[in-house]
């Protein structure tokens, strides 16, 4: 009858909106679950990030080589942020993480690293090309790599080395790290979307 609801309409009904209810709680659970920097105290970072690991909470602690090259004072083991630990992790799990030996606290817990920075950071480090610390603010186009170890990785391509690099940043922490990139790579002018692909060899040239 026209108007009237059933007890099985109010048993779809009620299924429906409890299924609904359910996948919009999973999608919020989701959603908090962001990257954040542990701040820790120097030398445990490694300690810190094996007990995340432990926990079986997701971290990404990015090292560099320091030292002389060739030289057995050379250590391939050296953090490339001094004093922090990536972690991904919900905001309820931040008192948890803290009882870790080591670990003092969560910069600026209210905000989250962009999960494409942490990305476009581990493909720098596994790319097998050389990186450091970049400590100038960088300027110049925003690219976008189009091909090789560190293909999909956006960030600047500063005017100033002597070397063909590329720099990419972790903006809560104001940090930079500078890349090596291949001659062979390929990149794409980025200011939103790619505009056109051009040899990296010649790209001051077809930008200028």
């Amino acid at each position: 009858m026209p108007g009237v609801l059933t007890c099985a309409s109010v048993h779809t009904f009620s299924l429906r909106a409890l299924s609904r209810t359910a996948f919009e709680v999973e999608e919020i659970g989701m959603e908090d679950v962001c990257w954040h920097p542990l701040v820790v105290k120097q030398r445990f970072e490694k300690l810190v990030a094996r007990s995340l690991r432990k926990q079986d909470i997701e971290q990404c602690l990015p090292v560099r080589t320091s030292g002389q090259s060739g030289s057995r004072l050379q250590d391939t083991g050296v953090p490339l942020f001094p004093g922090y630990v990536f972690c991904k992790c919900d905001v309820a799990s931040h008192r948890r993480i803290l009882t870790i030996p080591g670990a003092l606290s969560v910069l600026d817990a209210a905000n989250s690293i962009e999960a494409a920075e942490i990305e476009d950071l581990q493909c720098v480090v596994n790319s097998g090309f050389s990186y450091e610390p970049w400590t100038f603010v960088p300027t110049g186009q925003i690219v976008k790599v189009e091909s090789g170890p560190l293909c999909g990785v956006k960030g600047f391509l500063p005017g100033t080395s002597d070397k063909r690099r590329l720099v990419i940043s972790i903006q809560l922490l104001r940090s930079w790290v500078a890349v090596d990139i291949d001659y062979s790579c390929r990149l794409s002018l980025w200011d939103n979307a790619p505009i056109r692909s051009v040899p990296v060899a010649t790209f001051s040239k077809a930008a200028s």
